[in-house]
């Protein structure tokens, strides 16, 4: 099991959106509209000789053609980084034996289309773009809703668009609707690889985007569609509602402190900070947490748990 041998870092779209695409080495695929030659070995991204703090790039394939194919995922527009991708892409030719580099970057939703170029007049740095904002993640699902209906296998293309889905426009559901959504289809994949990606980019999305009770949901639909990965992913499910829970807890008690702090006199705020005290004791917060959040001394704190 790939992605679940490791723990996930902070950045969890990052790990997403690279490990979507290393699924597709070698074989020949369309990114959105970019006909990519088929991907034959992803290199190390490690930039020498780079003088600015960033020295990675996202992504870095050498193609059948023996080019390479540098990738970039951006959730913003900067002209600044356009200056730092052409330096990359110099960098790249110079340790990759002087190939050429083409250069994709795939802009997320939210990013509206735009010219992308530098012109330095006698340079022109003009990479090819992807702008996600113009594809509709509703339409995609229905799609290939009416595909997996129909009895149809989902080929490369679609699991790759599906895949995305995290990544583009969502006007018309609600995030929950999309979610199980993206599970259900994901369970009809049938490379094991692939399948395995797609719940890690689902689940691990959702774990940003929804409340605790659709988190619940989300561990029944886990178990539902993937039953033989359900015990892989029990402890992380299990992690990602307590975490919620937590957060809930530690907003809910800071509130009714604030609240009963304006009611009461004074001298009675501290009757208010014990009430919110032993609110998050019940939830089963770290003491210091409490301490640091009601200001009230470790001993007060001890004796109000004693008394639960």
């Amino acid at each position: 099991m790939i992605f679940l041998e490791i723990k996930f870092p902070q950045n969890i779209n990052d790990l997403s959106q690279k490990g979507i695409l290393n699924l597709f080495r070698e074989k020949e695929i369309s990114l959105f509209g970019f006909k990519v030659p088929k991907m034959v070995e992803a290199l190390n991204v490690e930039l020498q000789d780079a003088k600015f703090e960033e020295r990675r790039s996202d992504l870095v394939y050498l193609l059948e053609d023996d080019s390479l194919l540098h990738i970039e995922f951006q959730s913003t527009y900067k002209k600044s980084d356009l200056v730092r991708f052409i330096l990359y892409d110099v960098l790249l030719h110079k340790q990759h034996k002087k190939r050429k580099v083409v250069t994709v970057i795939i802009y997320l939703a939210g990013v509206k289309r735009r010219k992308v170029i530098l012109d330095f007049t006698t340079l022109l740095y003009k990479p090819y773009t992807i702008f996600l904002e113009e594809h509709d993640a509703t339409e995609v699902l229905d799609r290939l809703e009416e595909k997996i209906l129909n009895s149809k296998t989902l080929i490369d293309e679609d699991i790759l668009n599906l895949l995305f889905t995290n990544y583009m426009k969502n006007d018309t559901i609600s995030v929950e609707k999309k979610v199980e959504c993206q599970i259900r289809l994901a369970s009809h994949i049938q490379d094991d690889e692939a399948r395995e990606v797609a719940l890690a980019t689902f689940v691990c999305g959702a774990s940003k985007a929804l409340n605790i009770n659709d988190k619940r949901k989300l561990k029944e639909m886990v178990s539902m569609f993937f039953p033989h990965e359900k015990d892989a992913w029990q402890e992380f499910l299990q992690e990602m509602a307590e975490d919620t829970a937590r957060e809930m807890a530690v907003e809910m008690a800071r509130e009714l402190a604030v609240v009963k702090a304006e009611e009461l006199a004074v001298v009675k705020t501290e009757e208010s900070l014990l009430e919110a005290a032993k609110i998050m004791l019940e939830k089963k917060l770290n003491l210091d947490l409490i301490v640091e959040i009601t200001r009230l001394p470790l001993k007060k704190i001890q004796a109000l748990q004693l008394d639960l």
